[in-house]
């Protein structure tokens, strides 16, 4: 839902996962939120979903997960590469 808000068009998602990270949470304006953090010693990895979306929508999903997020670049236990956001 959020998706289709942000982009403008609905995504397919494909469960995936990534490793070197662990989850915490995050208040923004009294909410909390889960984000991930760079920790290369973390055990197992982190289940979530990745989709595709056309390049110029980057900028779209940057504004919405604001300065509180950074996008980093990963590589999916399955071998592609994909943009996370992290503290």
């Amino acid at each position: 839902k959020v998706r289709k808000e942000i982009l403008g068009y609905s995504t397919i998602v494909t469960k995936s996962s990534i490793s070197g990270f662990r989850t915490e949470e995050i208040v923004l304006s009294g909410k909390s939120y889960p984000i991930l953090v760079h920790d290369e010693n973390q055990q197992g990895d982190i289940m979530g979903g990745c989709f595709e979306i056309i390049s110029s929508d980057i900028q779209k999903i940057d504004e919405y997960e604001s300065s509180a997020y950074r996008r980093k670049m990963v590589q999916t236990s399955d071998k592609k590469m994909a943009w996370v956001f992290c503290r």
